[in-house]
């Protein structure tokens, strides 16, 4: 994937699982597929994997499309203003 698309799998797919990312679960025929949208130095990255009988994948890593990115940001602004709200820090992120 790093000669295709010029992204590092396994540093996307670790940098964006250690944080707070925004997980969406979908089906796709008997196979469950997760999108994480996720932020790796000041840009927004999507990864589609899946978990099968003990064993996880990673299907693509690239860079978040348009619509991905705003409800990137969309849920990111919810957090922020729910931990406001709740008097926390209002870091986003690993600690």
């Amino acid at each position: 994937m790093l000669a295709v698309r010029g992204i590092d799998f396994l540093r996307v797919a670790f940098e964006l699982f250690d944080g707070r990312p925004l997980l969406m679960c979908r089906l796709r025929g008997a196979k469950k597929t997760v999108l994480s949208i996720g932020l790796i130095e000041g840009k927004i990255f999507a990864v589609v994997w899946t978990c099968a009988t003990m064993r996880c994948g990673i299907i693509t890593a690239r860079r978040a499309r348009d619509e991905e990115e705003k409800r990137y940001r969309r849920y990111t602004a919810k957090q922020i203003r729910n931990k406001i709200a709740r008097g926390e820090d209002r870091t986003i992120g690993p600690r």
